[in-house]
């Protein structure tokens, strides 16, 4: 048997909404922020932070694959209909009618 809720109109669930949106959202609902990042540590000062194995190479793929995209994309032929259409038309001209 399923209970008998209606809701009477749109500002009703607006407001309920806005209700759950605060209680999510409010003040002592969230973990304290400790001011760092992914919960990693920062280094002493006056020290770097030490890169991990994979930081080397994920850098310089995507640097790579971003100067191979940007060469790669700007040396591509026109293949654009438009472009065909104009040499065509300049190969073929249309006999102008004489009158």
């Amino acid at each position: 048997m399923q209970p008998n809720v209606e809701i009477s109109s749109s500002v009703n669930l607006v407001s309920v909404n806005a209700i759950l949106i605060i209680a999510w959202f409010g003040p002592d609902t969230q973990e304290r922020h400790h001011g760092v990042l992914f919960n990693e540590t920062p280094p002493p000062p006056k020290q770097k932070m030490k890169w991990e194995d994979w930081e080397l190479p994920y850098y310089a793929t995507a640097i790579m694959a971003v100067l191979l995209l940007a060469v790669g994309l700007s040396a591509k032929r026109d293949t654009r209909i438009e472009t065909w259409a104009r040499k065509q038309a300049l190969e073929h001209p249309v006999a102008e009618e004489e009158e």
